[in-house]
């Protein structure tokens, strides 16, 4: 059904309007960027459809749809985040039915923008009469268990692609049955084994990473793939135990209210930072941190008011210099309300753009956006406010003992909307009018999650800037998904 949501936005909006909102869209982390429009990708992949579906609600906005247009899309990809749940019970399957009923009630708008000639023509896609199966088929035969085309894609790798690596490539086939043969036949043996012995934990694990370079390593020679093998998996290890180098930042101390759950992520950064000794004129070219000064000596008043000799601090000397990081990593914990999701892992970059010789921006820069705690009575989303992450740095030396941990230099957002709009169901923001109270220096610890801002396009473009508002995108990643949906079915008496 998504590639008829898309094909209907299309024909709504225009190719050419359709693949410059993807091309405006702001890059994240693990988030593609489809710098060329979506039209013009020849083969899509599951990862590519995803990614897209990630950032596709808010290019759906628009001011000229009709309003039940953007609830149908949205009841669309709420269905399908739901669908891809590690976990379904009765309320969600509940939920799916009701989005369902949702899209049904809503789907007249296609023909009301002529999109679709009639309402009979929904009764020929045959994926939209499967969706009115899928709740049925799941409290009959239980959830689909993450089940997609990576799982016959993995099996590809180890059944077909190392067995042929593994043969002499002569009349192939032979070579690779037996060793499928063989490969199966220990398994087996390992089976009985381990019912007679117990299993050995950890080695299923060794296993899966042992093929996996195999498949990246692609030799031939025993010896050869033998080392490579070794040195991947070396190399994996030290992957591994890169946490070890981390070091954690400091935790905002309220980020529970009563029951109700809030992000507390693990916040750490490499130990050794990206670049020494920063000048601060730097800060202020080069990461756009150009009100830092008064940040800090903002940062630093707020520290300790009654602290008299903090007040006779100069915040920024022509000596001082910064050490800087180029990346901040946000482990969460599993939510409570869904412990099958795997554990979500945020990473916030700051990274300065990279000039060639002669001056060239080679490499754009990257500075990400994330929500900091900013009202701690607050209830959901509005408890945060948004900011864009100009720096990742610790003070200067002579002001160590004022802090030594990692602080964060931003640029922050107005607060959320509290009441989103009824259509589309996202969160609104806007920039700050530009002046000295647009930015702040926090603890790295404040942050609370990563977050995507895509620009509203129902709204009309600024003189000096692209668009003046931006829409805080639910559907960015699972974990985000996941809370948003949380807090809006949070019981109204337990908000406060």
């Amino acid at each position: 059904m998504y590639e008829h949501a898309r094909n209907w936005v299309e024909m709504l909006l225009g190719t050419k309007e359709l693949n410059k909102r993807f091309i405006a869209m702001p890059e994240t982390q693990d988030l593609r960027h489809f710098g060329g429009g979506v039209t013009t990708v020849k083969v899509w992949t599951g990862r590519g459809s995803r990614d897209m579906m990630r950032q596709f609600m808010p290019i759906a906005v628009d001011a000229q749809a009709p309003p039940d247009f953007a609830r149908m899309v949205r009841s669309l990809l709420d269905f399908s985040y739901l669908a891809h749940s590690a976990q379904l019970l009765d309320i969600e399957l509940t939920e799916m039915d009701r989005l369902l009923a949702v899209f049904h009630q809503t789907k007249r708008a296609v023909v009301d923008a002529k999109l679709v000639q009639r309402l009979g023509a929904f009764d020929r896609l045959a994926k939209l009469h499967m969706l009115s199966h899928y709740t049925y088929d799941i409290r009959e035969l239980g959830v689909p268990d993450g089940y997609s085309t990576e799982t016959p894609e993995h099996l590809h790798i180890v059944y077909v692609k190392i067995p042929w690596r593994m043969s002499n490539w002569r009349d192939p086939l032979p070579q690779m049955e037996a060793l499928v043969a063989r490969t199966e036949a220990i398994r087996m043996q390992r089976t009985v084994i381990d019912e007679c012995y117990g299993k050995q934990e950890g080695t299923d694990d060794a296993e899966i990473r042992r093929f996996a370079a195999i498949d990246r390593a692609g030799m031939h020679a025993d010896g050869d793939l033998n080392a490579g093998v070794d040195s991947d998996m070396e190399r994996e290890e030290v992957g591994d135990d890169g946490d070890d180098t981390e070091v954690e930042g400091n935790q905002e101390p309220s980020t529970r209210s009563g029951n109700i759950h809030y992000p507390r992520p693990v916040i750490s950064v490499a130990r050794q930072p990206t670049a020494r000794r920063v000048p601060a004129h730097v800060l202020m070219g080069q990461y756009g941190a150009s009100d830092v000064a008064r940040a800090i000596s903002l940062f630093i008043s707020t520290i300790s008011p009654s602290d008299p000799s903090l007040h006779d601090l100069s915040p920024l000397l022509p000596s001082d210099r910064f050490n800087v990081w180029h990346k901040a990593v946000l482990k969460h914990v599993p939510l409570p309300f869904a412990p099958a999701q795997p554990c979500h892992r945020d990473m916030i970059r700051a990274q300065p753009p990279v000039h060639d010789n002669a001056g060239r921006v080679t490499k754009p820069g990257v500075f990400d956006t994330a929500l900091f705690s900013c009202d701690p009575v607050a209830f959901g989303l509005n408890r945060y406010r948004a900011g864009r992450v100009r720096a990742i740095f610790t003070l200067p030396s002579r002001l160590h003992h004022v802090h030594s941990g990692p602080l964060v230099f931003l640029d922050f957002f107005k607060p959320f909307e509290s009441n989103p709009t009824s259509t589309h169901g996202l969160h609104r923001t806007m920039p700050l009018d530009s002046g000295s109270c647009a930015s702040l220096v926090l603890p790295l610890g404040w942050l609370g999650m990563s977050c995507h801002l895509a620009p509203d396009f129902s709204s009309p473009p600024s003189p000096t800037t692209i668009r003046q508002r931006f829409l805080f995108n639910d559907f960015h990643n699972h974990f985000t998904y996941l809370l948003m949906a949380y807090w809006r079915h949070v019981d109204p008496a337990q908000r406060h």
